[in-house]
């Protein structure tokens, strides 16, 4: 009798062991695949990550040239503006949606918004960088503030400039503390000199993006306004002493930036410098769908803006 018991005890054990080791081998391979699985979240690619963030970087870039474009065509009404950039955003849009629908991926842009703004514009090559007025010394726009100034570029002609002791100047001015460029003839160069950098370049032209710190294309050590807390004025000093182009985009809503519009021509006179009603940026929601992943973000685009 005492052996059966044994045996019995014995069978029990061995059936007891091999649950035990059947247990564990579920819980690793339970551990297994949850690890997989948050990789697969993590990795984002396995998963359509890199599409969905392919998708969002394709309506950004579409959607800044849209408004890029739009801009351009100086509009009177702001209402045209903002019509027309949110019009076109969708169209955009609309083209990529139905290329991703194409393979049952359910990708879209909704609630368009845009802020209004207003482009300040010298278009004729052959006038000096002054006022309607012709006055050297003037003011742009007043209180502008972070994210209210955006794509300020400046085209010049080397042969134009003066030197250095009178050159024409861009300053950025909050009261207490000033910042500013200063771009002149150097030689063979066009040379801009600010508190923050200085760039030069060996050529007949160049532009000067001062919100994006490059001359002629080329990364500078300048950063436009750095230094300058709060709201601040663009002025120009020794305008008459450059020709060429120049363009840039204020945010113009109640509160915003004023542009001085005494400054300006309207666009019916086909003089230098004027000013157009204009997009200053633009807002849309962005979702992407697969069964496997579900991406959704809010998006804004202002071209030109600078890092703050």
């Amino acid at each position: 009798m005492e052996d059966v018991r044994d045996a019995d005890r014995g069978q029990l054990i061995l059936v007891t062991g091999l649950a035990v080791a059947v247990v564990l081998v579920s819980l690793v391979l339970l551990l297994n695949t949850v690890v997989y699985t948050e990789n697969l979240a993590t990795r984002g690619a396995d998963v359509g990550g890199r599409d969905a963030v392919a998708f969002r970087n394709g309506v950004e870039s579409g959607a800044a040239r849209v408004v890029v474009t739009e801009n351009a065509n100086d509009y009177a009404d702001a209402g045209n503006a903002s019509e027309n950039v949110t019009a076109g955003i969708r169209r955009y849009a609309r083209l990529l949606e139905s290329g991703y629908l194409e393979r049952g991926t359910l990708a879209t842009v909704s609630n368009v918004s845009v802020t209004n703004g207003t482009r300040l514009v010298h278009a004729n090559d052959s006038w000096a960088f002054t006022n309607a007025s012709s006055e050297a010394n003037w003011t742009l726009a007043t209180d502008v503030g972070e994210r209210e100034l955006r794509r300020f570029r400046v085209a010049v002609d080397r042969e134009d400039l003066a030197s250095s002791s009178d050159a024409f100047q861009v300053v950025a001015d909050d009261g207490d503390d000033e910042w500013w460029a200063s771009v002149y003839r150097n030689g063979s160069n066009v040379t801009v000199d600010t508190s923050s950098g200085t760039c030069s370049v060996d050529a007949a032209s160049a532009t000067v993006d001062l919100t994006a710190g490059t001359l002629a294309n080329r990364t500078c050590g300048f950063a436009f306004a750095e230094g300058v807390d709060g709201e601040y004025a663009v002025r120009y000093v020794h305008g008459d002493q450059a020709n060429g182009t120049y363009s840039l985009v204020v945010r113009n809503e109640s509160s915003d930036a004023t542009v001085q519009r005494a400054n300006f021509t309207g666009l019916t006179t086909g003089q230098s410098p004027y000013y157009a009603r204009a997009v200053y940026s633009a807002t849309f929601d962005v979702r992407y769908e697969t069964p496997r992943l579900t991406y959704a973000t809010e998006v804004r685009v202002a071209p030109g803006e600078r890092d703050e």
